[in-house]
């Protein structure tokens, strides 16, 4: 569901850094952190394996 469905309109500026401080901190792509998320009992990822590619490896140049 899209959080614009449900929340009212004059709460999206005030909301919006506190959810990209969650992103930042508990919700992150590579790493969640679900056993400390509050609302894991809810969400549809929590505790599954993130889809997002291995961090890119340094290149080596050839010689």
């Amino acid at each position: 569901m899209s959080l614009e469905k449900w929340l009212p309109k004059d709460e999206w500026e005030p909301i919006n850094p506190l959810l990209v401080g969650f992103g930042q901190t508990i919700c992150t792509p590579l790493r969640p952190k679900c056993d400390i998320c509050g609302i894991n009992n809810i969400c549809p990822s929590a505790f599954k394996e993130s889809s997002s590619p291995n961090p890119k490896q340094k290149k080596t140049r050839s010689p």
